[in-house]
């Protein structure tokens, strides 16, 4: 075996390395946007269902002036939320 077999036996094993390592991180990278995006879908839902929760609250009380207190700081809420979601969804695409 010459030196120079010798080194290209090892460069083959270095980029064989590289590419096994590169395929790994890959792989783990689209496994941790798949569960960031399973959260946010989550949270989603939660949120979503607290909000519903709180005017079922306030609606059950019969105060008209809470109604509408609730309804306006439940779209703001909403509103602020989607809009955060979207974000974080586009920075995970």
């Amino acid at each position: 075996m010459t030196n120079t077999d010798a080194a290209s036996k090892v460069t083959k094993a270095i980029d064989d390395s590289t590419k096994q390592i590169q395929d790994v991180q890959t792989a783990l990278l689209d496994a941790t946007k798949q569960t960031a995006l399973a959260s946010l879908d989550v949270y989603e839902k939660s949120i979503s269902t607290v909000l519903d929760f709180q005017q079922k609250v306030i609606g059950s009380t019969g105060l008209a002036a809470a109604d509408g207190v609730v309804a306006a700081q439940v779209k703001l809420f909403s509103d602020l939320n989607a809009a955060g979601v979207s974000a974080a969804r586009s920075v995970l695409a």
